[in-house]
């Protein structure tokens, strides 16, 4: 059950200026890609020890603001469907415009996703207290963070391997047994990482944090913070657009 809309919860600022920070730091990181990949430019930070891990940690921040969120909404469900039907403009996008680079079950996809399972799943979540529900859920996405590859475990710790029948049937993508296509987010590692914000915004609406974390300081972030969703659809065919002036024009 959604929450009762005469409830006025009170802003977190610091959550709409991490966002903002976050998603420039997801333009930069896409302008370096289409350098690298699309253009052929030789950008040394690119083969830096710090790669693998920068893109993860860029969509983690996302998924788990994302999470705290669902907490603020009136409508998870109305939020996820809009979002989802998003991911699925985006996938006819870049199906017409980029078919080397399609997007089956992207971030947009997930975030949709998420935002119906979280409602759907609610009255069971909020069974568990945020003290329970953060370290549970954090768990689950480090025991099934390589599901992609193949196996289920904490790695140096234990590991099981799962059957490869499971990654040959391609319905199964989205819950992360069939990998394709690119900016690939399934539910499986990631909705357990989502739910974990979800009890971090429980905390939130709860004003458990300092009162500095309520406030807004950088007003330009705190903006952009506010409209990622546009920034992300439009970023990319900005960023093309002026890479190919460049490139082919110029």
């Amino acid at each position: 059950m959604e929450r009762a809309n005469s409830v006025k919860l009170r802003r977190a600022g610091l959550l709409d200026e991490i966002r903002g920070a976050d998603i420039i730091l997801m333009i930069l990181y896409h302008l370096g890609y289409n350098l690298v990949y699309i253009f052929g430019v030789d950008v040394p930070f690119y083969r830096s020890f710090a790669m693998p891990y920068i893109q993860p940690l860029i969509a983690g921040t996302f998924i788990v603001l994302s999470g705290i969120a669902c907490r603020y909404s009136k409508s998870n469900v109305k939020r996820g469907m809009k979002t989802f039907l998003l991911g699925m403009l985006l996938t006819a996008a870049t199906f017409i415009f980029m078919p080397g680079e399609l997007i089956y079950f992207g971030i947009l996809h997930f975030m949709g996703a998420a935002m119906i399972l979280f409602s759907l799943l609610r009255p069971v979540l909020d069974r568990l207290s945020p003290v329970t529900g953060i370290p549970v859920f954090l768990l689950l996405y480090l025991f099934t963070g390589r599901i992609s590859s193949g196996y289920l475990g904490l790695p140096g710790v234990f590991t099981v391997t799962l059957p490869a029948s499971l990654y040959m049937n391609p319905y199964l993508l989205p819950l992360g047994f069939y990998a394709a296509g690119s900016d690939y987010f399934p539910l499986i590692p990631h909705l357990f990482l989502y739910f974990t914000g979800s009890y971090l915004g429980v905390l939130f609406i709860r004003d458990f944090f300092p009162d500095w974390a309520y406030r807004t300081r950088i007003k330009t972030l705190s903006k952009i913070g506010r409209h990622t969703i546009i920034i992300y659809l439009l970023h990319q065919p900005v960023l093309m657009g002026m890479l190919l002036l460049i490139f082919r024009i110029i």
